[in-house]
């Protein structure tokens, strides 16, 4: 096997051990993915979750969702949990600019026309990307 060939083998291997870690879904699981995949947003997000779900300090799943955006601005849900813990917190402006920025990652695709996501089914956006509420 020609040396190029065995790196990508032992590249895929461990990609498939990291994502069989993610889908066990517990928290030391998921914590030994990020530790092999630190770059993954969708692993710091999941962690966070778990962190919280199993009661850990509010420092520990910050961190998670603020790694999370880091690696990838555009996942809105981590931003808007950022922004409520904040507002929870009492720290209003920070609160109020980490939903800023969860709508900013909401805005319109290029391609599309339509948002990425929804916030719960109430606020949908047309084709053309403007907010109409549910009926």
């Amino acid at each position: 096997m020609p040396h190029g060939a065995g790196c990508r083998l032992l590249l895929v291997a461990r990609l498939a051990w990291v994502d069989h870690l993610f889908r066990r879904d517990t928290e030391s699981a998921v914590a030994r993915a990020v530790e092999l995949a630190p770059g993954n947003a969708e692993y710091h997000t999941r962690l966070a979750a778990l962190h919280q779900d199993a009661g850990r300090d509010a420092a520990a799943i910050e961190s998670e969702l603020r790694a999370t955006v880091q690696m990838n601005p555009r996942m809105s849900g981590a931003w808007i949990e950022l922004g409520l813990r904040a507002e929870t917190a009492g720290e209003a402006s920070q609160g109020e600019a980490d939903l800023v920025r969860a709508a900013q990652g909401m805005a319109p695709t290029p391609r599309s026309g339509r948002l990425p996501i929804s916030i719960s089914g109430v606020m949908i956006a047309t084709t053309s990307g403007r907010w109409r509420g549910r009926r």
